[in-house]
């Protein structure tokens, strides 16, 4: 092979390594085909010779048509609603009956579906059956209590989340004797 041959052929490499590259800035997905000859260094090839390879990458935007974000970072693309505070608190004891039970959740949840219950060691749900979310902050979500005993209470919800899929959960608290 001669200089010239070698040199355009160096050229066609680096172009394409240039807009692979960029494919996969621009895009966050390159699908690279080797031909059926392979690359000048030894790369494996699959069964019928060619091999695709798909490159994925964090990058800021994604080619994928059904990703309805043109941003995203490392983190997870989309989350689901969590629960990060409740009051009475997770696997605590409280001293008498509390008046309500309250939860906070990360972001802004649905009124949809909604549900939030308590509910006795012997399986019966003994709230006041009036859950609400909060006016101004909707990851706020509350339920009265009528005077209860003191024993283990299960406090069971589900909300919908923001990216619609609804997240159930249950925690447990004790009331102990005044």
């Amino acid at each position: 092979m001669n200089m010239e041959a070698k040199n355009r052929r160096l050229m066609i490499l680096l172009c394409c390594a240039a807009f692979a590259a960029l494919a996969i800035a621009s895009y966050g997905v390159c699908y690279a085909f080797v031909p059926k000859r392979g690359l000048p260094w030894s790369a494996p090839l699959s069964k019928d010779r060619r091999m695709a390879t798909r490159v994925p990458h964090k990058g800021l935007f994604s080619a994928d048509p059904f990703f309805h974000h043109s941003f995203h970072t490392d983190r997870l693309l989309v989350a689901h609603a969590i629960l990060v505070r409740s009051l009475p608190e997770q696997e605590s004891t409280v001293q008498g009956s509390p008046e309500e039970v309250k939860l906070w959740f990360n972001e802004g949840v649905g009124e949809q579906y909604m549900a939030l219950a308590v509910i006795n060691s012997e399986g019966k749900r003994v709230d006041n059956k009036d859950a609400k979310q909060g006016f101004f902050d909707k990851s706020h979500l509350s339920v009265t209590l009528p005077s209860i005993p003191a024993g283990k209470y299960a406090v069971r919800y589900r909300v919908q989340s923001a990216d619609g899929h609804i997240i159930t959960g249950k925690y447990y608290f004790s009331v102990a004797l005044e």
